[in-house]
């Protein structure tokens, strides 16, 4: 008779995958997800933002997290969730607010209902820590409040109903009757790498086009140069808890792709990042501080490539 454990060890990446999540219930298997996330989410960028900026703005890069998350989960609580997620028209849901009348499960999913508004609670807050990462040191305390309703409570909601939503018009894009029904297939975001990365990544560039350089900046042409992190044990610490957590969404595969790209784009990153840190190696055309800082970015974004929604 074959050894199990010599079969076991000639399996891919994305069969090992698929055996662990037959070995859990899709409830447990989908509790390990959340918490992964809301790690990367309230700890992970927390831990990110507070080392690469300067020393003077840590502690308001503190509270800037902190109450981003509060904020959050009550705006995400009272409407942002019946927006982005309920039934509605192409633009807007305007269903289950303060989550009354919500089923027992969410829609065909068989996810209870409040598990599924934890995960995507999760994304939003994702979304409005990546854009308070790029206000650092151009908005005080109060700008910080402003764009945190705005986007956890409408931005980032309306827009993901566009692309979730259960009658988004992304989401029923090349269908009949729909937006571009010649078009033949719909519009599929990769783990949030559109609906979460992507808006939270323009509203940071919009605010700081709109705000201009933080204050106390000095360009090259003015004898000064890139602002140094204070602390890039913190920074380095919260980039690689962003970088494990993002296997949260991977929890969620569905497709076998999703696994064979990880598992590629894991061995390419740590090849061109890694190695050349730990061999002492780093690349010459960037301050020292730089492979660090591009490292923990790339695994911030790793849930882009990594996994399939």
């Amino acid at each position: 008779m074959s050894d199990p454990r010599a079969n076991a060890s000639k399996l891919s990446l994305s069969e090992k995958f698929v055996r662990l999540r037959t070995r859990l219930k899709d409830s447990e298997w989908r509790r390990y997800g959340k918490l992964l996330l809301a790690g990367k989410a309230l700890g992970g960028f927390t831990m990110l933002e507070a080392g690469f900026c300067r020393s003077r703005e840590t502690v308001n890069v503190l509270m800037e997290c902190i109450v981003d998350t509060c904020l959050c989960g009550i705006l995400f609580f009272a409407f942002g969730f019946s927006f982005m997620f309920s039934h509605g028209n192409g633009f807007i849901g305007y269903h289950w607010f303060f989550l009354q009348g919500a089923p027992a499960t969410y829609e065909t999913t068989g996810v209870a209902f409040l598990a599924f508004w934890l995960f995507q609670f999760a994304f939003a807050d994702t979304c409005s820590t990546i854009t308070s990462g790029a206000m650092i040191g151009r908005t005080g305390f109060v700008g910080d409040l402003l764009y945190s309703v705005a986007v956890s409570g409408f931005i980032y909601p309306i827009i993901g109903h566009w692309a979730w939503g259960p009658d988004g018009f992304l989401a029923l894009m090349g269908s009949d009757g729909h937006f571009l029904p010649s078009l033949g297939t719909g519009f599929h975001d990769f783990a949030g790498s559109t609906v979460v990365h992507t808006i939270g990544g323009f509203i940071a560039l919009a605010g700081a086009i709109v705000l201009g350089p933080r204050l106390g900046r000095k360009f090259k042409r003015d004898g000064g140069g890139p602002m140094l992190p204070h602390d890039l044990t913190i920074a380095a610490t919260g980039g690689l808890i962003c970088r494990f957590d993002c296997h949260g969404v991977c929890l969620h595969i569905r497709q076998k792709v999703g696994c064979q790209l990880h598992s590629q784009w894991l061995s390419s990153w740590i090849g061109r990042h890694h190695l050349p840190l730990l061999l002492g190696q780093p690349d010459r055309r960037h301050p020292p501080w730089w492979g660090c800082r591009r490292s923990c970015g790339r695994g911030c974004r790793a849930v882009g490539v990594a996994s399939y929604r």
